[in-house]
């Protein structure tokens, strides 16, 4: 199953903010809190890294599937 871009801003946010994780009642929360702080051209830079991981994936399997 494809990632969807809020699975990767969750896993962006737990790489990139370990500290500000927190436990499981407050993790949504503190995700909350880190994505409105983002700055929108942030945001705008973790869509495209998201978007240019998705087209190598389906490349990947388009192509791949013969070597």
């Amino acid at each position: 199953m494809q990632q969807t871009f809020e699975d990767f801003l969750i896993s962006t946010f737990m790489e990139d903010e370990p500290e500000s994780v927190g436990d499981k009642d407050s993790f949504q929360d503190n995700f909350d809190r880190w994505l409105v702080a983002l700055d929108t051209d942030l945001l705008i830079a973790y869509a495209e890294k998201w978007h240019t991981v998705r087209m190598l994936e389906h490349i990947t399997e388009i192509y791949g599937k013969g070597t």
